[in-house]
């Protein structure tokens, strides 16, 4: 997976835990708009942990276990649940073909779609498909 959209995903999970946890009193609007004054605005560097740390001060939560794993880890993202909380249904499939973005059933089986899987590498002297 890329680390761009592991970041978009994590960042979704993040704003549903912080709405899930504080009744909907904060979101990750309210950690970004604290990011852009003490840090962006200032132009003064994030730490290490400072996200995490700051998310913890403007929301009054304890989020240390959610970053250890949807930073530090390589468990999957509790997504499911988060979205169920807000009325959506996540449903994954293979991908058909590399332009195939999703949303849409798919038009196969997965065990068809996972037999036709492929790297696009070929071995010296295979011919190509």
């Amino acid at each position: 997976m890329s680390y761009y959209g592991k970041g978009g995903l994590i960042a979704l999970c993040l704003d549903l835990t912080i709405r899930r946890r504080t009744r909907g009193r904060k979101s990750l609007d309210d950690v970004m708009r604290a990011l852009w004054a003490h840090h962006g605005r200032a132009g003064i560097g994030v730490p290490e942990d400072g996200v995490e740390r700051l998310a913890e001060a403007v929301t009054g939560l304890r989020l240390h276990a959610f970053f250890e794993r949807a930073l530090r880890t390589t468990a999957e993202l509790p997504l499911a649940p988060l979205l169920r909380d807000v009325g959506l249904a996540l449903a994954m499939r293979p991908a058909e073909s590399a332009t195939d973005r999703g949303g849409k059933p798919a038009a196969a089986e997965a065990r068809t779609l996972a037999a036709q899987a492929s790297l696009g590498a070929r071995s010296a002297g295979e011919a190509p498909r």
